[in-house]
């Protein structure tokens, strides 16, 4: 049997959320980014809904692997997680914003 004692650990699994959300949220960004200052508006909203739908999948296969290879006792390890998607997510909504409305206009709208 392993020793998952410290993997057990809300604050363990609340360092590796705060991770996870980091990379992503950085990824996610710098493809949006990309989309808008690069005159691909038709792809921004395909590439900001696989990237929602991207991070979703992925946070929910964090969790389950967490409780698999942690076992923690209590499942309050998942209160921590969800403060930092929703923080992200507030964010990453900010962040679009104020890049949407610094991208380059379309050639359709000059």
């Amino acid at each position: 049997m392993r020793d998952t004692s410290f993997l057990s650990n809300i604050e363990t699994f609340s360092w590796i959320s705060l991770l996870f959300f980091l990379i992503l949220s950085t990824i996610s960004f710098q493809l949006n980014a990309f989309t808008l200052l690069n005159h691909l508006k038709q792809r921004f909203m395909q590439i900001f809904l696989a990237t929602i739908v991207g991070k979703f999948l992925l946070s929910i296969v964090l969790i389950v692997s967490y409780a698999l290879i942690a076992n923690p006792s209590t499942y309050r390890f998942i209160v921590p997680f969800f403060v930092f998607f929703l923080l992200y997510k507030v964010i990453e909504i900010v962040f679009i914003l104020q890049l949407s409305k610094e991208s380059p206009r379309s050639s359709a709208s000059q």
